[in-house]
């Protein structure tokens, strides 16, 4: 189980940055997820990860760019489903997870993503992890859930940046 203290939240507390993790009636937690009608949900929380961040200007100041961390890919998003995302009605058969970054906030580059079928997000308690490299991040940070032809019909998550914890998929 990771370290709930080192955590950065964005999807699954509400509006509220590291907790508490938010429910949905008595059985699931999270916030809605792949349930927008346009098919694209936007994290509730927009990480800043401060003005003192490495920006483009000053990555450039070496060539190559000076690397951020131990130069592995052991930080990224963690989702955790909440109630299983059911996509019967609206023909969902799977959806993208995209990591958006930018130097400026309502980020939309996309540094990194996953596809994950319906049968996968189907699965109350499934923990997803996707890499993201520390090069690429800029000073904003958020994710988008991205439902593949239309919106499901119901499912929540909880989703968290932060190292790899073990036993994620």
């Amino acid at each position: 189980m990771p370290v709930t203290d080192a955590l950065l939240y964005v999807h699954g507390t509400g509006s509220v940055v590291n907790g508490p993790i938010t429910g949905k009636g008595t059985a699931t937690m999270g916030d809605d997820i792949f349930t927008a009608t346009n098919t694209t949900d936007v994290s509730n929380i927009e990480l800043d990860l401060g003005a003192l961040f490495p920006s483009l200007t000053e990555r450039a100041y070496s060539n190559p760019a000076a690397p951020l961390g131990d130069g592995g890919v052991e930080f990224g998003l963690h989702l955790v489903i909440g109630a299983p995302v059911i996509g019967a009605s609206g023909g969902m058969t799977a959806g993208t997870i995209n990591i958006l970054s930018d130097a400026t906030t309502a980020a939309t580059t996309v540094i990194a993503s996953r596809l994950l079928t319906i049968a996968q997000l189907g699965v109350a308690g499934a923990h997803f992890f996707i890499p993201v490299d520390r090069a690429a991040l800029k000073q904003f940070l958020r994710c988008n859930f991205v439902a593949t032809t239309a919106a499901a019909d119901s499912g929540t998550g909880v989703a968290w940046f932060g190292p790899r914890c073990g036993g994620e998929a």
